[in-house]
Formats: C-alpha cells, structure tokens, sequence
C-alpha cells in the first residue's frame, strides 16, 4: 500500500477545528463526512457551519459546530456570556469548568457551552465504540481523548475514571476529535507529522480568575514536543489540538513526498499580528521512490593492466565486459614498466555475474590476470519517461534519491537509434527529445 503523509504545519495554533477546516479545504468528501459523523448517537443536536474566511493574506476554511438556530441548547444566562476564541474551546475536568469573563479584552479559552452535560471519559469511550464509525477511527479516537484524560487526571491529583471533562465533554468538542480522525481515514491518510507549535507566555483571564499560559493541560501533553515562541497572552495552541499531535503525530520536517494537496484551517480569531491558521499538506511516498536505493551496496572491482593490445579491439572488449553482466568499465590510459604504455581496464560486477564477467575478460583481452576488491556504492533510484518527438519515441533516465529528483538526461542509445534512422546528429536528437520532455512532462522541472 503507497504511505499517504499528512502534514502538519500549525503556523497561527492548532485546534481541533482548525485541524477539521484544513482537511476540507484540502479536499476532504464534505458530504461522506458529514453523513458518517451525523450517525452518531449524541444526546445534542449538531449544526456544523462552514465559511470562507481570510487571516492575514491567506484564503482559509473556518468551521463553527454549534446547536441548530432556535435550539434549547443555548447556553444558561448565569453561564456568562460567550465570546469569540482563540482556536477552540479549553479543556478543563469538572473542577475548573469556566467561561470567558464578559469584561476580558485578552485572547483565550472562552467555552461556549453546549450544555450542563460533563462527560467522563468512560461514557465518552463508550459513545465512540457504539457509533457506527469504522474501528480506526474509533482507536484514533479514543487514544486523543486518553491522552487530554491522562493529563487532566495528573494536574488534579485525581485518577482517568474520575475525570469529568466539561468543554471538552460537550457535542462540539468531540465532534473536532471525532471529525479529525474521520477525515484521517477517509483521506487514506497512513502517516502524520507536524511542526514545532507556538506557545505563548503571559496571563488569560477567565471567570475564575487569571490562568497561566500555556494551558496546565497544553503544557502537560506537550512534554517532550519541540515548540516555538507564541504571541503574549494568545492560547495559540488547545488541549484538544495539543492532544491530537501527541496522540497520533510524529515530530518532525517537512517529509520528501510527492504533493497531492494543501488545506488552510482557520481560528475563529483574527488578530493582526500573525495569520490564525493552520495549513496541511497531503503527499504520498510512491513504492519506486523508496529511499532504500540510496542504501550502500557491495559490488566487485575488478582491474586488469593491459598493455599488448590492439586499442581497435578495446571498444569490442567493452561490449563483450558489459553483456557478460558487468555492472560498469572504464580504460584508463597508464604507463607501465619499462615505459610502456597501457590501459588499466576497471569493471563493476555483482557477485552473481563474477564468473561470467571474468571469463568474458580472459577471452576478449590479452591479459594475464586480474585482481579484485570488494567496494561499497549507493545509486540513484532510476525510471523512465517515454517522449514522444517528430523522429520516434526516446526515453527520458530519471534520477531519485528518495522522493527528491536529482538527475535527467536522454537514453544514449534511443538518440542513437533515431540519429542513424534520420540521418541526423546524436546531439541534434538529444536536443530536440530534451525540448519534447519538457513540454510534455513539465512537472519534472518544478521548482529546479
């Protein structure tokens, strides 16, 4: 099966929100996706919005989960009253449910809640595992929702089976964790790495007061993940988006992949310091491309001096060297003893063609013997694209290290074949299947 990479590059934040709007705006069946999270058996009801929306100079999706318009889902009025936030809403066990206070002109976890229902994470594991998803989803699922449950009961001194998430408990919440994953899966995705996040200093303040950035939960699930100075007093990056990195990410650059597709997520935010969005990239690792050519290799040197030979018969001995399985051979003039002069003839052979290549020495050269040594060498990964050009066909050799192309160059010999058909120079033909090659196959040239 060809490994699909995501990529995850949190250039504002990261939030389950904004991770769900970049896979649409990269391309995720919106429709797939909205009947396969619609089976899920939620006590709420859930209206999924989606808009185009702009941060900073960039085009992205934005995606507001919330209860149907004249729903009784409405937050209660002594809940205080919501605000726009920073990415997402804030996770917090049952103890530390709050909402934004009304006066705060800061960025930060401001909950709108869905209602006074405070999931534990039993009865959240088990809503999964009933649902109609597909099992990976439900794994993925499930392990997010540990690891914000294992933090969460390690800052309050308390065990998983007694954490009672509140924000994170509610429809909306874990349809951002349950939505991601889907769209995981039905994008074929196999493999995700991410990017350093930003995280910020500085004090939010909330309806119980100032809270520390980062988040005791985002700063807990994020040990051990490189990140990069945020913007004071921002909560750029959620328990819920912190959770997914840890739980189903790897660290690490941008990957050598062939690119499919990009996606920008945006926060509900936007402030003009910096653009409050996340981007996505899609590629895949095709199976020609795997970077195993590039591994070392044993292969034989065999070196021969030969100094009584004919050189009109050198080039036949070449040929002969190389049907015989040679791997490589070079002549290389020398002067010998007694100011004689020579070629010493070098050929490359596997262990397999070892005879075959010696005994094809022996009877096409005037040497009396050879010597070997057993060296290491790495190659290009190689393929083909056939050009089609006014004389004929030509191939074009392609050369990978990796998913990274490296060198192109026209098949000698196919522009020898058609030089001799039309009567025309070698050179001239490896012009013009040059030319054809770039026309046809403009990708090649992409960004070289």
């Amino acid at each position: 099966m060809t490994e699909r990479i995501l990529y995850i590059d949190p250039i504002g934040g990261l939030a389950g929100d904004m991770l769900c709007a970049a896979l649409l705006d990269a391309g995720l069946d919106e429709a797939q996706w909205r009947q396969t999270l619609g089976q899920i058996a939620w006590n709420e009801d859930a209206h999924i919005v989606r808009s185009q929306t702009i941060r900073g100079v960039f085009a992205a999706t934005h995606i507001d989960i919330k209860p149907p318009t004249g729903s009784k889902n409405t937050p209660p009025a002594e809940l205080g009253h919501p605000h726009t936030h920073g990415q997402h809403s804030h996770t917090h066990s049952h103890a530390q449910a709050h909402s934004t206070h009304p006066t705060s002109i800061h960025s930060g976890p401001s909950p709108i809640p869905w209602s006074v229902h405070h999931r534990g994470f039993t009865e959240i594991a088990e809503l999964i595992s009933m649902s109609p998803l597909p099992d990976h989803v439900k794994e993925m699922a499930t392990r997010v929702f540990r690891v914000l449950g294992d933090a969460e009961a390690e800052i309050h001194g308390t065990t998983l089976d007694e954490v009672h998430f509140h924000e994170v408990g509610a429809v909306d919440s874990i349809l951002d964790i349950v939505g991601f994953c889907l769209g995981i899966h039905l994008l074929g995705i196999t493999t995700i790495k991410a990017a350093a996040v930003p995280l910020s200093t500085g004090i939010i303040h909330t309806a119980h007061g100032p809270t520390p950035l980062p988040a005791p939960a985002t700063l807990r699930i994020l040990q051990g993940w490189p990140s990069i100075q945020g913007h004071p007093n921002h909560e750029q990056v959620t328990p819920t988006g912190a959770a997914i990195l840890k739980a189903l990410a790897t660290y690490g650059p941008f990957p050598s992949m062939v690119i499919e597709c990009d996606g920008y997520g945006a926060g509900t935010r936007n402030p003009p310091a910096y653009p409050n969005l996340v981007r996505v990239c899609i590629g895949r690792v095709e199976p020609s491309f795997d970077s195993s050519d590039s591994t070392p290799t044993d292969v034989i040197e065999i070196q021969s001096n030969i100094d009584d030979m004919s050189a009109e018969l050198l080039s036949p001995l070449i040929e002969r060297l190389m049907e015989a399985g040679a791997l490589d051979v070079t002549l290389t003039p020398i002067l010998m003893k007694k100011g004689r002069s020579g070629h010493l003839c070098t050929i490359l052979s596997t262990e397999e063609h070892l005879e075959s290549v010696v005994e094809s020495l022996f009877t096409h050269s005037t040497t009396f013997g050879c010597r070997f040594t057993t060296k290491q060498r790495r190659t290009l990964h190689r393929t083909w694209d056939t050009v089609q050009t006014e004389l004929g066909q030509a191939r074009m050799k392609i050369g990978h290290q990796g998913n990274v192309l490296r060198q192109m160059s026209v098949e000698f010999e196919d522009a020898k074949r058609l030089a001799e058909q039309h009567i025309r120079s070698v050179s001239s033909v490896i012009a013009i299947v040059q030319h054809e090659h770039w026309k046809q196959f403009p990708h090649r040239y992409t960004g070289r």
